[in-house]
């Protein structure tokens, strides 16, 4: 066949398309190949094929549509009905517990038996011919007793007798003037103490703002030295009497960074002794000052500066107190 479309190429001109091959590369005319595509599609057309020309074997292909029909024969015998909508199987052996007609028989007369059973059943009522009451479930007769018993109470309760008499709204109103008494008294009671923690609190002004009874103050301030100037062992000022009062702040400065002995007398004669020291402390300024709270003091107290320190000039003041 090709040689024959070859020959049909060539029949135009008789000769063959010329090719020109150069460094490797085809060089074709394109009208060259227009042409002989033209002439390839025209011969394709005229290319006619005989049923002689085609060796086929169809002895195996009636032997496999003559199975093909007999398997169809087969199932179109095993197809009674066949539709879109149902499918009917004639038989088939059911599965391991599944219900049979004598089940289904045997339910329907149980059910008719219960059908004859119930002479009214609807959706708003159950009638119940006979029930046996549960353990301790109220009677007719119990419910009938405590009736009774309510009667009772009630009459007892429109009863006079069991009502408040006068007499006894007397005795209530007795006991509530009796109550009131005692209130009256419990408040005069509460005035009384009252009253005592006034006067109280009147005394503790007394001693807070350190008045006394009496005209004589229960403070005041002794002036002991002031600048004087004091020799070592020397008494600073004359003794300060204590025998009315209670305690004594001892307070001064002095320029000399030293300490001062206090003496005490019960009766301001010649014999003091030896009771404690006043150490001075100093500022910034380097300036000395003296300051002592002394209570329960004897009767007589005197100042004194020690032997072994040096001559000072000293202010001294003696506050006494009577508490």
């Amino acid at each position: 066949m090709s040689s024959n479309i070859l020959q049909a190429l060539n029949s135009t001109n008789k000769s063959k398309a010329q090719i020109h091959a150069t460094s490797n590369k085809l060089h074709v005319r394109a009208s060259e190949i227009e042409d002989k595509l033209d002439i390839l599609n025209t011969t394709c057309g005229n290319i006619n094929v005989s049923v002689g020309d085609v060796d086929v074997n169809t002895d195996g292909l009636e032997t496999l549509a003559t199975a093909g029909n007999a398997t169809l024969a087969l199932i179109n015998g095993k197809v009674s009905v066949c539709n879109t909508g149902a499918v009917v199987v004639s038989s088939s052996s059911l599965p391991s517990g599944a219900s049979t007609a004598i089940n289904q028989s045997l339910a329907n007369t149980i059910l008719s038996t219960i059908d004859g059973k119930v002479s009214v059943c609807n959706t708003g009522a159950v009638v119940v011919s006979s029930s046996a009451l549960p353990s301790g479930g109220a009677t007719s007769a119990l419910q009938t007793s405590a009736n009774t018993e309510l009667n009772n109470i009630l009459l007892e309760l429109q009863t006079p007798s069991s009502l408040a008499t006068e007499t006894t709204l007397q005795d209530v109103g007795s006991e509530v003037a009796n109550v009131t008494t005692s209130v009256d008294d419990a408040n005069t009671k509460l005035d009384d103490i009252l009253s005592d923690i006034q006067n109280n609190g009147v005394k503790l002004d007394d001693i807070v703002t350190n008045t006394g009874s009496g005209s004589t103050p229960a403070r005041n301030v002794v002036n002991v030295a002031s600048g004087s100037s004091i020799s070592a062992g020397s008494d600073v000022g004359s003794g300060v009497d204590m025998t009315d009062y209670k305690s004594a702040v001892i307070s001064g400065s002095t320029t000399q960074y030293d300490n001062l002995e206090i003496w005490v007398s019960n009766d301001g004669g010649s014999t003091f002794r030896f009771m404690e020291s006043i150490w001075t402390n100093s500022d910034d300024s380097g300036n000395s000052y003296y300051h002592k709270v002394i209570n329960n003091v004897a009767g007589y107290i005197k100042l004194k500066l020690p032997s072994s320190a040096s001559s000072a000039t000293i202010t001294l003041d003696v506050v006494r107190q009577d508490w």
